[in-house]
Formats: structure tokens, C-alpha cells, sequence
């Protein structure tokens, strides 16, 4: 695996979705959510994937920070799909990882 990009990962099953006017469900079936993952020798897979209130990518939070460390999700990316916008949040995340590399 050489990169791996989100390109949307809060959509949640069962999540009120706002269709006033169209006949459509008012509630997602939370697999909306999109990943391309390229290969090293360039190929690149995409799929949708489910997210459920129990299981959603946010909760993998060791498991993409790995990613991050190896080269594999950008820092932007992995701030975006964990969902740290604060800037104090940001901060002591970053701290996190630092020391988890110094140990």
C-alpha cells in the first residue's frame, strides 16, 4: 500500500439526512463514504464503505496514526478523517504522536 485517501467519511447509518421536498429516506444508509487506496505499483482501488454508530473510521484512530507515521495518510488527511478541527486539539495530538516516536 503506498497512499490511501478519504474522500468522505461521515456519513453513519441511521443518520437524519434532510429531504424535505424529495421522496426520498429520511435516514442514510451510511455508505456514502469513499476511500481510493493506490497500490505501489500504481494501481488504484476505490470503494464506498459502511459506517455504522458503533463502527466508524474515527474510532481506528492507533491504526490510521500508523498509516500517518508510515507515509501511507497525510497529516491533513488524518486530521480530517478523525475529525480534530481545534487548534488546542491539534496541538496535543501532535504531541501524542511525538512522543509516542520518541518511546
Amino acid at each position: 500500500m503506498k497512499k490511501l485517501e478519504f474522500f468522505s467519511t461521515y456519513d453513519v447509518r441511521g443518520n437524519f439526512t434532510n429531504h424535505l421536498w424529495e421522496f426520498a429516506p429520511h435516514l442514510s444508509n451510511g455508505l456514502s463514504n469513499r476511500f481510493i487506496l493506490t497500490l505501489k505499483n500504481g494501481k488504484q482501488i476505490e470503494y464506498n464503505f459502511l459506517q455504522t454508530q458503533s463502527e466508524q473510521i474515527k474510532f481506528y484512530k492507533d491504526i490510521l496514526t500508523n498509516y500517518h507515521k508510515n507515509g501511507i495518510i497525510s497529516w491533513l488527511e488524518l486530521l480530517n478523517v478523525l475529525n480534530i478541527e481545534d487548534y488546542d486539539e491539534i496541538q496535543k495530538f501532535k504531541k501524542q504522536i511525538t512522543i509516542a516516536n520518541t518511546t
